[in-house]
């Protein structure tokens, strides 16, 4: 119905609607999505590349009627977008003046356009020609104060000798010469004291960095004699605001002054946050040299610590003193609390291939459980789903888990460097949880704990170690069913009651600006391994090996060592997980992902533990299929009548174009492709082991549309899948449409999800 509306059912008689905005660019230089935005008239926005969408809503509505309908319509949709040629021209005008400012000041910028009936299509046509080139710069001193400071630093000017004459390259060198003397004590310099000055001759320019000259004036302004002049800290006062929830009259809250380490901290009476904590935070010290980054850091450390909603630093300058050389100034830090304790409760609802189920979750946290700004989190969840049995009908199966999590913002190690401490802002963790699972084959339990550490390399670069993560797994009871399926298996280790202690590292990479919409990418790569130590002290101390029983009753040959009388794993394993994020416009954008992992069983485990296998399908991972479904290979039917595939090897990749529709809905369409397999060949499930000459043939692919809930916090899902290419097929019966007919009962999956799959 949308698109069969008429676009131009709204367009005047003598009027057209702009239906595309194309711009050419004649060589390398200039990127044409960096010239769009100096664009002044756009056409409607599409979806799929070419669908008027808001276009097509707007024109459902009758503009002569204001009742409740149409007037709904025409505020979810998009007014026609009718060409104006002043806006062309202007165009004209704003991508001259960018490329004169990128230093293309012989560029020529001309529009084209074209009519047909009532649509317009208009053209910018960039012939950038030969930019201007830095061939000298001269530094000019007017005022030979900062002279040494600034040639120091010359190389790491952003002005290159034979590089494009860029004036957003200049004024960038500007800031970066203000944050310099900034940062060596000179308060009150700012950029308007940097000027260029250039001579202009065959496409070359002569520069000129000209450093002014302070004002001789003696008054309380900025730009006095002070200038030039270097400041230090005088006082440091870090002031706690009181808590806005405190039923107490702020009036009547009482206030304890400390002193430490030359830091006066004024507290409200029973704040919180020992002075300790925000001392640690805090780079501001009293007599030394002022330095705007100690600031700028202070802000983002105590902002780190997650206890405070507002974080205000400000500096008062005292009056001058002919005995010293220096100016001085108090810095004050007035920092206003998040409340000490909150609670949450979420819901969830599921449907994995109509598979219906639903989930609670109760999470209490509290901001300084000891005092220190320890983070502690307790999450209760409650979870139960309704799997379906083509022999025995409806089964529910029922999750229970708690959760602690304690966040302490800084390294506990038997030594602490304090130089890494104040870079990289580190965190150390401990988690310990318990997990109840109760399936219609089987029950079981798995304990977890772990510390790790967590810093912040860099705004893009973050590392997460474990050195130790600790998981027991028991099966409490099965199924004579799935005993006799898993019997005399490769798998019937995997559900063994086992102990599982690893170490995992992870390293994550993002370039995602949240100031600007522009593409990112995203990078994790993870790494652990498990059983090492405790197998080198079983070898060491001579400790007995244990010996199982097979399911015919004779004795397993492979001995093992234990724990607690509980075999231990080992294993190594790691993956891989890339997404790349397309930014086409503000309404429209396409994400790429690849996923690869491989687990390795070694030593006194011949499988991957349960836990720790990977598996495909579900709302994450390859949505035409219902979760633990897919695999492994081409193998058919899982070692139960529920859901259970998993295996030791995970190839997967996802494409997702993602548009903007009205209100709070986002659509999506997308495919995703891969599976899992296995790596023993003592796995005794046909086609499910990983070969080099044939996985590319196990390869599912599953398509199909979703829908977003944008709601602020947290985004809503619901996909609907199909299977393109099932694997587990006959070969000549794989492909749907060409080789089989749809069955809607088995190859279709419905996800309802929380977040983005990726």
């Amino acid at each position: 119905m949308l698109s069969g509306c008429k676009p131009t059912k709204y367009v005047p008689a003598d009027k057209y609607l702009l239906k595309t905005v194309t711009i050419q660019v004649d060589k390398k230089g200039i990127k044409k999505e960096d010239l769009k935005s100096y664009i002044r008239q756009k056409p409607n926005k599409v979806i799929f590349g070419f669908i008027r969408f808001h276009l097509g809503l707007y024109n459902l509505s009758n503009i002569k009627k204001e009742n409740g309908l149409n007037k709904y319509l025409r505020n979810i949709g998009e007014e026609p977008v009718i060409w104006d040629p002043k806006l062309t021209d202007r165009s004209v005008k704003q991508l001259k003046l960018y490329l004169n400012k990128k230093g293309y000041y012989n560029a020529i910028v001309l529009d084209t356009v074209l009519k047909h009936k009532k649509y317009l299509n208009v053209q910018y046509n960039v012939f950038i020609n030969n930019p201007y080139r830095i061939s000298n710069l001269k530094y000019i001193f007017e005022d030979t104060v900062a002279k040494q400071l600034i040639l120091s630093d010359s190389i790491h000017s952003l002005v290159k000798l034979n590089g494009t004459f860029d004036e957003e390259m200049l004024q960038n060198d500007r800031i970066r010469i203000e944050t310099l003397l900034k940062n060596n004590g000179y308060y009150h310099f700012n950029r308007n004291y940097i000027v260029f000055t250039g001579d202009t001759f065959s496409l070359k320019v002569d520069l000129n960095m000209i450093v002014k000259k302070s004002q001789t004036k003696q008054d309380s302004t900025t730009f006095g004699s002070k200038t030039y002049k270097k400041y230090k800290i005088n006082r440091v006062v870090i002031s706690t605001e009181p808590d806005p929830l405190n039923r107490v009259s702020l009036n009547k809250q009482k206030k304890d002054t400390i002193l430490k380490n030359g830091i006066e901290f004024i507290y409200q009476e029973n704040f919180w946050v020992r002075p300790v904590v925000i001392q640690q935070a805090n780079y501001l010290v009293p007599h030394s040299i002022f330095n705007y980054s100690d600031g700028e850091e202070t802000k983002r450390h105590l902002s780190s610590l997650n206890t405070f909603s507002l974080i205000n630093i400000n500096y008062t300058e005292l009056p001058p003193s002919d005995s010293s050389d220096f100016g001085y100034l108090n810095c004050f830090v007035k920092l206003t609390p998040l409340s000490i304790q909150s609670y949450s409760v979420t819901t969830e609802g599921t449907n994995s291939g109509g598979n219906l189920g639903g989930a609670l979750n109760f999470t209490y946290q509290h901001k300084s459980i000891l005092g220190n700004a320890e983070n502690l989190s307790l999450k209760f969840t409650g979870a139960t789903e309704y799997i379906k049995n083509k022999e025995n009908g409806l089964h529910n199966t029922l999750e229970l888990g708690i959760e602690s999590t304690i966040t302490v913002p800084k390294f506990l190690m038997p030594f602490n460097n304090n130089n890494f401490i104040k870079k990289y802002n580190p965190k150390t963790s401990f988690v310990s949880a318990y997990n109840y699972q109760r399936r219609p084959d089987f029950t079981i339990s798995i304990f977890n704990s772990s510390f790790g550490y967590y810093w912040k390399q860099n705004n893009r670069i973050t590392h997460i170690a474990k050195p130790l993560d600790i998981n027991f797994v028991n099966l409490i009871n099965a199924t004579s069913n799935f005993i006799d399926s898993i019997k005399n298996t490769y798998l019937e280790n995997s559900y063994a009651n086992h102990f599982v202690s690893d170490f995992s590292y992870s390293f994550i990479y993002s370039n995602q600006n949240l100031n600007k919409n522009k593409d990112f990418h995203y990078l994790k790569w993870n790494f652990e391994t498990a059983g090492n130590m405790m197998r080198i002290y079983n070898k060491i101390t001579n400790a007995p090996m244990a010996y199982g029983v097979k399911g015919d009753g004779t004795m397993d040959s492979n001995g093992y060592f234990t724990l607690f009388g509980i075999r231990f794993s080992q294993y190594v394993k790691t993956y891989i997980d890339y997404h790349y994020y397309r930014i086409l416009n503000s309404d429209n954008t396409i994400v790429y992902r690849l996923f690869g992992g491989i687990g390795i069983p070694y030593g006194n485990a011949q499988v991957m533990p349960y836990e720790k296998q990977y598996f495909s399908g579900g709302a994450n991972s390859i949505r035409g299929w219902e979760v633990r479904t897919l695999g492994p290979g081409s193998y058919k039917g899982t070692i139960s009548k529920y859901p259970n595939s998993t295996g030791d090897i995970k190839l997967e990749g996802n494409i997702e174009y993602r548009f903007k529709l009205f209100w709070i809905l986002e659509g999506a369409l997308f495919t995703d492709a891969g599976n899992v397999w296995t790596i023993n060949n003592a796995d005794s499930r046909k086609d499910a082991l990983f070969r080099t000459d044939k996985f590319y043939k196990d390869i599912a692919i599953g398509s199909g549309i979703g829908i977003r809930f944008l709601l602020g916090y947290f985004t809503g899902r619901i996909d609907f899948g199909i299977k393109m290419r099932n694997p587990a097929e006959p070969a000549n019966n794989r492909w749907l449409f060409f080789e089989k007919r749809f069955e809607y009962k088995n190859d279709k999956a419905f996800s309802f999800a929380i977040a983005y799959p990726f």
